[in-house]
């Protein structure tokens, strides 16, 4: 046939609390317990997970409040470790080894935004970070960390931010409200 299910199982019923079509629960004491493993291979188009419609969870039982994000993570954590290691959402590690042109360009993430209004004027933001702190603690905060000399070779260009624009490459803007350990900039450069 044109479509093969090996497993269909449909839920349609409608009570008071939570309805699974499938439920998958793996409490053993085994070194590693994996409640739900997918693999896919051996098709022109090989998907290991696909999710059609609705958001996915992960982290937790209740989506952010008023999100509507295709994919939502909820982490807390308690306690600190070594940069790198103690990571609440996504760690991604990836690895280039072009043995092509000296040309290419290997990306590890990519995000593509199509702005496409009708009628009106509207506001685009393709990355939009918001971090809160309101401990009042001298905290060292930090939106965007970006470390790009982490390696040793020094024979190429090595840039840790490039902007493209139309209008601005980086417009800065400050508050000037949190002075308490350091002078406050709209921009802040440091050759060293």
């Amino acid at each position: 046939t044109a479509s093969n299910k090996a497993l269909n199982i449909s839920q349609t019923g409608a009570t008071s609390g939570t309805d699974y079509a499938g439920y998958f629960s793996n409490t053993g004491a085994a070194t590693t317990n994996v409640g739900l493993y997918t693999t896919a291979s051996g098709g022109t188009t090989n998907l290991a997970f696909n999710v059609d419609a609705g958001q996915t969870l992960i982290g937790g039982t209740t989506l952010t409040s008023g999100t509507k994000s295709k994919l939502n993570i909820v982490s807390t954590l308690s306690t600190g470790a070594a940069v790198g290691t103690d990571i609440a959402g996504i760690h991604g590690d990836y690895t280039f080894t072009n043995g092509g042109s000296s040309g290419f360009v290997q990306a590890g993430n990519r995000f593509v935004f199509t702005n496409t209004p009708t009628t009106n004027s509207n506001t685009l933001v393709g990355e939009s970070i918001r971090v809160l702190d309101s401990s009042g603690l001298a905290n060292l905060v930090r939106g965007i960390d970006i470390t790009t000399n982490a390696g040793s070779n020094t024979a190429g260009t090595n840039t840790g931010l490039r902007a493209m624009a139309g209008t601005f490459g980086v417009q800065a803007i400050t508050t000037g409200a949190a002075g308490g350990v350091a002078l406050p900039a709209g921009l802040y450069a440091e050759n060293t």
